[in-house]
């Protein structure tokens, strides 16, 4: 996703011709997105230590009632649950003000015959083209793995950082 942001931005600044602003708009953007993500991270650490995690069950029953009976919760609420409640609520709020604010990128304009010909494919045809582009071009598809790993070494990081922290000192305040 980091890509499209980036191929979108150079884009934008080439038709506006200001692509002597272009580091500057980069700059901001990543002074933004860590300054949130720490924002985003101090939220989510006060809403998961807010209240503790709680077992519903699927008739309804209270908590303590039903737990005598031995019978398995359905699902959980509060606790460690609560940052992902939390993003939820912002994706929607998000999603609300892209649809109501951001036109549509249609991409380049393209001649009737050429538009009339992309119509008549099939839905899935765009996918397997870009499929098929992937695996052809060894660089393309290295740099999709190297991104993939990266991020994925990256969110296996956050997610374990704080627990393995706790574990480490025995405490329940921040690491650091």
């Amino acid at each position: 996703l980091f890509s499209v942001f980036d191929s979108w931005l150079i884009k934008s600044h080439a038709e506006a011709g200001v692509m002597s602003f272009l580091s500057k708009s980069f700059a901001a953007a990543q002074y933004g997105n860590s300054i949130v993500a720490i924002l985003a991270g101090l939220a989510a650490n006060h809403a998961a230590s807010y209240n503790s995690m709680v077992p519903v069950f699927k008739d309804g029953e209270d908590a303590a009632a039903a737990g005598e009976d031995g019978e398995k919760p359905y699902f959980f609420i509060g606790g460690y649950l609560n940052p992902f409640d939390m993003a939820l609520i912002v994706l929607v709020f998000a999603a609300i003000i892209t649809v109501a604010t951001w036109d549509e990128n249609y991409g380049e304009r393209r001649g009737s015959e050429e538009k009339n010909d992309t119509n008549n494919k099939p839905w899935h045809h765009a996918f397997s083209s870009a499929f098929k582009t992937t695996i052809q071009s060894k660089e393309i598809l290295f740099t999709g793995l190297i991104c993939s790993l990266f991020e994925g070494s990256m969110y296996i990081f956050v997610f374990m950082w704080t627990p393995a922290m706790k574990e480490l000192t025995k405490s329940h305040d921040l690491p650091f």
